[in-house]
């Protein structure tokens, strides 16, 4: 028989706190947006000037957390202001949101950057599976596994997925909060 009752893991403030972009100190953004001469090469490789301006921006909020984002220009304008009076010298941008395409090409250039690589269910969720199943037998509760498996993913330099409804930590694995590897998963709803 089927249910329809959902675990909430993580709260909305929690959601937005891990999933959303940092809030940095100007200490933070000198320390996350400064590039070494790698990182500058890619970014001035690009030729639109607001995706140089947005890989160096997230290119900092992942080393801060290594979470795929999707900011909205808006969320993240400080930042980008900062980046173009300060670490790329120049006009500044207009108003733009990345298309889902722009961001892929310069998260891939941040993996590459970071030696990082991007979850794949196929490619990872079989050994994280197995680890959240170990971890199970010491404890079940939902957050326990949900932090279990951000702990997995950062010691295998896997960047963690954004939270949205297509791509929750839920879905990572088929694996639910103690109930075994059929059953919905964990993360966001269960």
């Amino acid at each position: 028989m089927a249910f329809d009752e959902r675990v909430q893991i993580l709260s909305e403030a929690e959601q937005e706190q891990f999933y959303g972009p940092p809030a940095f100190t100007s200490a933070d953004q000198r320390f996350f947006f400064s590039l070494n001469d790698k990182e500058l090469a890619i970014a001035t490789s690009l030729r639109h000037r607001g995706q140089r301006y947005m890989l160096v921006v997230l290119l900092g909020y992942f080393k801060a957390k290594p979470a795929v984002l999707h900011p909205g220009f808006h969320q993240i304008k400080q930042d980008l202001k900062y980046v173009y009076q300060t670490i790329l010298p120049g006009p500044g941008c207009r108003p733009f949101n990345l298309t889902p395409k722009e961001n892929e090409r310069i998260y891939q250039r941040i993996f590459q950057l970071c030696n990082y690589q991007r979850w794949n269910a196929k490619d990872h969720g079989a050994a994280l599976s197995a680890y959240l199943s170990q971890q199970a037998r010491a404890w079940t509760a939902p957050r326990h596994l949900f932090d279990a498996a951000i702990e997995y993913c950062s010691r295998q330099k896997i960047a963690i997925p954004a939270y949205s409804t297509r791509s929750r930590p839920s879905r990572w694995c088929n694996f639910g909060c103690g109930r075994g590897p059929s059953s919905g998963g964990f993360g966001g709803d269960v």
